[in-house]
């Protein structure tokens, strides 16, 4: 995948891309409190499923509850996921279910 233009456009096609795989559970709907980042190592992005080369920034979801999943995007698709995320969380009830607010499936295992 290219790098699109600039960093803060919203990237509309994968705002919805990260839409339709937080309500397919195979990306979380919460927020990630520990990030690493780093240059890629060809590992896939998790929202775009391109990999993410050694010219790429990549962000790994580090919290005890991702890290078994492997969960690593590019700077541009963690950026789009999390802008989708927070758009989402405004249309949660304040308390979801369990099930329905960590969307961690067997989906996401690779």
């Amino acid at each position: 995948m290219q790098n699109p233009d600039s960093p803060f456009k919203e990237f509309p096609e994968l705002r919805k891309l990260a839409a339709h795989l937080m309500l397919d559970h195979r990306l979380p709907l919460v927020v990630s409190k520990t990030l690493l980042a780093g240059y890629g190592d060809g590992s896939v992005c998790c929202l775009c499923d391109q990999p993410i080369t050694r010219s790429d920034v990549e962000y790994e979801l580090a919290d005890a509850a991702f890290t078994r999943y492997g969960i690593r995007l590019h700077l541009w698709c963690h950026n789009a996921w999390q802008m989708e995320l927070a758009a989402m969380m405004d249309n949660l009830p304040a308390n979801p279910p369990e099930d329905n607010f960590i969307g961690m499936g067997s989906a996401l295992e690779h």
